[in-house]
This record gives structure tokens, C-alpha cells and sequence, in this order.
């Protein structure tokens, strides 16, 4: 039988995005407003997003620059880019987006 908490454990780049995503939804949607437009701002990013991942994990060059160990991810790929990815990128921008809208806010409330 397989252990849960193996599994959790053993595809921690899955876990610890997915973590800080749900927390980072959660923050979010209780201090903010309209989270939209994050969305339409990562569908802005994410072509640019993809070629610049799918270069550095090995589209279109011999050898790729990032490698991910095939333990730590689910396995389902975009291309040559591991899915997690997507969503780790969309928890970057978003939440640079979101301390900018914060501090944008509290400058103006100056």
C-alpha cells in the first residue's frame, strides 16, 4: 500500500507549490477585492513564461539548462515543462503583483 504522507513527501516540489498557492489564494481572496485581474495579468505573462521555460528545460537546445529530478514532480509536462511550473510561475507573478498593489495602495493613502 502506498503512504500518502510518502507520496506528499516524495514529490515535495509538487507539495510546497501547491501549499503556497492555496495560502497564498486564501490570503488573497480574504484581503483583496478583485483577484481578476492577477489572472488576466498571468495570461499576459504565461507565452513568454513558456518559451523561456521551455528553453531552459530543454526545448529546441541539446541539452537543457534545468533539469527536475522525475521524483519530485507529477510528471505531466507541458512540452519539456514539468506542469507545476505553470503554477509556480502564476504564484510568482501574482503575488508580485499583489505586494505592488499593496504598497501602491498604502502610498496613496498617504
Amino acid at each position: 500500500m502506498y503512504n500518502i504522507d510518502h507520496y506528499l513527501l516524495s514529490r515535495l516540489y509538487t507539495t510546497v507549490t501547491f501549499a503556497l498557492l492555496s495560502l497564498y489564494f486564501s490570503l488573497t481572496v480574504l484581503f483583496m477585492y478583485n483577484i481578476t485581474s492577477h489572472f488576466y495579468f498571468y495570461i499576459f505573462v504565461l507565452p513568454f513564461f513558456l518559451i523561456v521555460n521551455g528553453i531552459l528545460t530543454g526545448s529546441g537546445i541539446e541539452e537543457p539548462v534545468v533539469w527536475y529530478n522525475p521524483d519530485h514532480h507529477i510528471g505531466l509536462r507541458v512540452g519539456t515543462i514539468p506542469i507545476e511550473d505553470a503554477f509556480y510561475g502564476f504564484l510568482l507573478i501574482s503575488s508580485i503583483k499583489t505586494l505592488s498593489d499593496f504598497f501602491k495602495n498604502q502610498i496613496n493613502k498617504w
